[in-house]
């Protein structure tokens, strides 16, 4: 497990100089309902919702890569600790 939830990864940006990463607080009043895929930020860090859930941050966008598989019994996370992840957009 990684974050508050199985497969919420905790992601710290690097390299970001165009945006103020710990100057974004999360959302005053969080969603009761967050798409699965979801890419968001808040208070310095990045994540991926694994799963739909509830959630305080800002969405800038979606992924199809799937984070989590309670079905996996070897490898239910995709992302482990030291993990350098990078979001790419899709223009379309």
């Amino acid at each position: 497990m990684m974050g508050f939830a199985p497969g919420f990864g905790y992601l710290i940006p690097i390299g970001a100089p165009l945006l103020r990463w710990d100057a974004l607080d999360r959302r005053d009043r969080p969603r009761a309902q967050v798409p699965l895929g979801s890419v968001a930020l808040a208070a310095g860090m990045s994540a991926v919702y694994p799963e739909p859930m509830p959630g305080g941050w800002h969405l800038i966008g979606t992924t199809t890569t799937r984070l989590f598989d309670a079905a996996d019994l070897h490898a239910p996370t995709l992302l482990q600790p030291d993990d350098v992840v990078r979001f790419l957009e899709e223009r379309r």
